[in-house]
């Protein structure tokens, strides 16, 4: 057991923690890139044909493609982490969850436009951050930005529309001009991707793309027990998580609870498009597990030192998650 002065020092976002998330992100990067079976490159079902020729064209390319993108993810998964505490505490729990689950998760199913719309997801949800204290014009573009090309990966990505300006009216920042600028930046790169494919005499594949959007992988027919396990001790913290968010939300600051409920709208976002959407499962699995971490890192920085069975569910947890990993290299 940790006392709150010890376990705030272990999980306080210095050198001495990034440096461990990073070096399990680069244990978890070799296994994703170098020793897992799924190629990433044949996984590009419902991308934009000049996009998805590309991946295919090299498998290589699919792979550093997913490097990339990951590496990148992790970079602002980061940065989020370091400039903005939606916690009461600093910690570095949120990144190293988010790099050891999300990871874990891409193990099987590693693909560059998971990656990729979950990565547009954490970007506009730094840039909802930044207007909060900023209350500058140039993020709502930026989320809207976002929003429209995460809109050309995934049709349904222009649902994301609505978290963000919820998060605009309970900040106090909607007004004509930011919901103006954030349809703006949505605009643009649907504006410019219609362009492209009036000029390629694209249209034809065009609903082919709506149907499909991001088919990129099959779940297994029949789960293993190791699968099944992690899938249950996942969801039980997962459950545990947001209970304790609930119960403990009017003890955090105006400014946390701000960010922690755009997080949940996200997650909730997520789950409905992965729900109640053709195939939307497999195009929103590395954002929801993503989502999930951040909430599970901010449940483990607060209750640890509160007794024995958060202690207990913490380890628990990190063990079935590295335990899950290396068996799937066996």
């Amino acid at each position: 057991m940790f006392s709150r002065t010890q376990w705030n020092d272990i999980i306080r976002p210095e050198l001495k923690s990034n440096l461990l998330c990073i070096f399990l992100g680069v244990i978890i990067w070799f296994g994703v890139f170098g020793l897992c079976k799924t190629a990433s490159s044949d996984a590009v079902a419902g991308l934009p044909r000049w996009l998805s020729n590309f991946f295919v064209a090299d498998m290589t390319v699919g792979r550093i493609a997913d490097f990339v993108l990951f590496t990148l993810l992790a970079m602002a998964l980061m940065r989020l982490n370091e400039l903005y505490s939606f916690i009461p505490q600093r910690t570095v729990l949120s990144f190293f969850f988010s790099v050891i689950v999300g990871g874990v998760v891409m193990c099987n199913y590693a693909n560059s436009p998971g990656i990729l719309e979950a990565l547009l997801i954490v970007l506009a949800l730094y840039n909802a951050f930044v207007l909060q204290d900023t209350r500058s014009q140039l993020q709502t573009f930026n989320i809207g930005f976002l929003i429209g090309v995460l809109s050309i990966l995934n049709p349904w990505g222009l649902l994301a529309f609505v978290p963000f300006v919820y998060f605009y009216y309970d900040s106090n920042v909607l007004s004509t001009r930011s919901f103006l600028g954030t349809l703006t930046g949505v605009f643009i790169p649907v504006f410019y991707y219609g362009i492209y494919i009036a000029a390629t005499d694209d249209i034809e594949n065009l609903p082919e793309h709506f149907v499909l959007y991001l088919q990129v992988y099959s779940l297994p027919d029949d789960l293993s027990r190791m699968q099944i396990a992690y899938m249950v001790i996942s969801l039980l913290v997962l459950g545990w998580a947001h209970l304790h968010y609930f119960l403990t939300f009017h003890l955090n600051v105006l400014k946390q609870r701000r960010m922690s409920t755009l997080i949940l709208l996200l997650e909730l976002y997520v789950v409905l498009i992965a729900l109640f959407t053709p195939d939307g499962i497999y195009s929103m699995m590395t954002s929801f597990f993503l989502l999930s971490a951040l909430l599970i890192g901010r449940f483990f920085s607060l209750t640890v030192p509160n007794g024995k069975a958060f202690y207990v569910a913490f380890w628990v947890f990190v063990g079935a998650t590295l335990i899950y990993f290396l068996s799937l290299q066996i």
